[in-house]
């Protein structure tokens, strides 16, 4: 039978356990708070850039038509960087633009193929391009706009270099699952995109647009329908938001969507290009 001092001692230290436990919740609640007020991405001002990341076998021309509809009266800087193999950047500023437009910043890439490691080198390519154009152009804030594996790119850079600087990004097309089909399993790169989904900035707002209509199975010719739907086991959870946007008619075919007039519509509605 337990001795009344033995019992007195046994509840001291449980009251003393719940103390503690509810003075680490309460400090980790601060900290979390105090985190998530530092992650909050700033609003946009007239120096900071869109980046735009065009997906495989493309080059830096590819955005060009949708430049011309976002912005038909030329009022936008616009400068594309090509990143060569061993990371070097090379800068064409296209238009001078007008004081207090945002810039348009095309980031392509020598090594267009459509694979792991093209994604893991290009990621690192796009971080040399975008420490480039910082070192000329400061910015604190940025938004992003990518097709097909250009979307997986920006999403490895994000998780490979973390920062709160970009408040939203819209991908069109993107192969999550790579060149996997209906049904196959997870890709390497989708199980590491993934695993590295908490070092995404927890502020960032993410449109998956898929080629087809919401109750339309099929690919947008190239991307499986599953594949494209895989940002589902990367961004919940991790980032403020993830929305389905979908693209139909002609729009919606894998090399229209680059120039396609609803996908102007989205990034328009979407990012605040003023």
């Amino acid at each position: 039978m337990m001795k009344l001092s033995q019992r007195g001692e046994l509840i001291m230290k449980k009251k003393i356990t719940a103390f503690l436990i509810a003075f680490v919740s309460l400090v980790s609640l601060i900290c979390v708070t105090q985190f998530s007020n530092v992650q909050t991405s700033k609003a946009a001002t007239t120096s900071d850039p869109i980046f735009f990341v065009p997906g495989s076998y493309s080059d830096q021309n590819s955005w060009d038509s949708m430049y011309q509809q976002l912005d038909p009266s030329n009022v936008h800087p616009v400068v594309k960087l090509n990143v060569a193999p061993n990371g070097a950047v090379t800068r064409t500023d296209v238009r001078a633009g007008n004081p207090g437009e945002r810039p348009f910043v095309t980031v392509a890439f020598d090594n267009i193929l459509w694979n792991d490691d093209a994604v893991y080198a290009n990621a690192a390519g796009l971080q040399s391009a975008i420490q480039s154009y910082q070192a000329k152009d400061p910015f604190t804030h940025d938004d992003f706009v990518a097709q097909s594996n250009g979307g997986n790119i920006v999403t490895r850079y994000m998780e490979a270099y973390p920062s709160t600087a970009c408040g939203t990004f819209i991908t069109v097309g993107t192969p999550y699952n790579m060149r996997a089909n209906n049904g196959d399993p997870a890709d390497p790169l989708l199980i590491s995109q993934a695993a590295g989904a908490g070092r995404l900035n927890p502020s960032m707002k993410v449109y998956n647009v898929i080629g087809r209509n919401g109750d339309d199975t099929s690919t947008d010719t190239v991307v499986a329908r599953e594949s494209a739907m895989d940002g589902s086991h990367i961004f919940p959870g991790h980032t403020a938001s993830l929305t389905y946007l979908y693209l139909s008619g002609e729009d919606a075919i894998h090399c229209n969507q680059v120039s396609a007039p609803q996908m102007a519509q989205i990034i328009s509605k979407y990012i605040d290009l003023n």
